[in-house]
């Protein structure tokens, strides 16, 4: 059997697991599942640094642990998935009876996999898309991995630092309560009120809880927390720039102030304001964000990196590979949508699920081999 079709085999394999087990419900890993999902993973990347296989005696690299069929398990094929296993399972499998448990679970993989094809499961296309979409993620992953890591040096933090310095400037930001009214002779009240007791935050909760308009408010004792000059998606800015003109703790503002969407659904109305807390303009020096800037950096350029090496590799298939979409075709296809559905997901139908940068092969594809 040809190394494609092992491999075409052995995803399958886990195609199918993989679906299995997206259909339960989360639950903790039994010990056998722990071997089975070890085999039924994909082989490490066979890169010459880190293949397990170049610590083995070459007598030994080919010998043959299990056959199925026409199919075998070498050792080095058994080293190379236990060297694709996370640090904790391979612990896990260093003992006679959990690495036998392993080559018993490849078996059950391969057994299950050729009764699907004898049952004609391999030429189901939601099994051939598993199968496809699979292989995709692995050559991708394999092509990122391959990627250099990006250098950082200091003279790219600083420059991100200056061109972007607003990121970290917190501008001077006021906190106040509120009370928020429907009409002008309300707010006259209420404020003829709350400046008899300015500095009393009993009196000034009372004066909210009875008079406010705004629900929330009500809870808050009208606290609308910090706000920049601005304003904010609850506080208008007409409202945020008076309250900036308060200067003490406990002092209410000496007028009403009128907004046009200060109200309870976005409604006209006027406010009685008290100041709670004011809060100087800050600005974070580069010491104190070098090293974010630099993972920040080094992870985007890391990205950008990987994502162009595998765009160059589909360009260069596409160059290679006989590929035509028949747009025609394609503009018949309609899609119904159940009566209900959010217009979110609405927008979303005909999205492609498969992940950026990478291309499903042309139907038929898998057959050229």
């Amino acid at each position: 059997m040809s190394t494609f079709r092992a491999g075409l085999r052995s995803s399958f394999a886990l195609a199918v697991v993989s679906t299995i087990a997206l259909a339960g419900c989360p639950k903790p890993t039994p010990p056998n599942d722990q071997a089975r999902d070890a085999a039924a993973a994909p082989v490490a990347s066979r890169d010459a640094s880190n293949d397990p296989c170049a610590d083995l005696p070459a007598q030994e690299r080919d010998a043959v642990l299990a056959r199925v069929g026409d199919t075998t398990l070498t050792v080095c094929d058994f080293a190379r998935r236990l060297a694709g296993q996370n640090p904790y399972l391979r612990a896990r499998m260093n003992t006679p009876d959990a690495r036998r448990a392993l080559v018993r679970a490849w078996v059950d993989g391969e057994l299950l996999a050729l009764e699907a094809r004898t049952r004609g499961l391999d030429r189901d296309p939601s099994v051939r898309n598993a199968v496809l979409s699979q292989l995709a993620r692995q050559i991708e992953s394999e092509v990122r991995s391959g990627v250099a890591a990006a250098v950082v040096s200091e003279s790219d933090v600083e420059r991100y630092y200056r061109e972007h310095i607003a990121e970290y400037e917190t501008p001077e930001q006021v906190r106040f309560s509120q009370v928020v009214l429907s009409s002008r002779a309300d707010a006259t009240r209420v404020l003829a009120e709350a400046q008899r007791a300015p500095t009393d935050d009993s009196a000034w909760r009372a004066i909210v809880r009875r008079d406010t308009r705004d629900d929330s408010g009500r809870e808050t004792g009208g606290d609308v927390g910090f706000v920049s000059v601005e304003g904010s998606a609850q506080v208008p800015a007409e409202v945020a720039r008076a309250a900036f003109r308060l200067r003490n703790v406990g002092e209410v503002l000496g007028e009403v102030i009128e907004s046009a969407h200060g109200g309870p659904g976005r409604s006209p109305a006027f406010h009685v304001l008290r100041m709670i807390a004011r809060r100087d303009a800050l600005r974070r020096p580069l010491d104190d964000v070098r090293r974010a800037i630099r993972n920040r950096l080094f992870e985007e350029r890391n990205d950008q990196a990987q994502t162009r090496a595998v765009r160059d590799l589909i360009e260069r298939l596409r160059r290679e590979t006989p590929v035509q979409i028949e747009e025609s075709a394609l503009s018949s296809v309609r899609i119904d949508v159940p009566p209900g559905t959010p217009p979110a997901i609405r927008a979303g139908v005909g999205q492609t699920l498969i992940p950026p940068g990478v291309q499903i092969p042309a139907a038929g594809s898998l057959d050229r081999r």
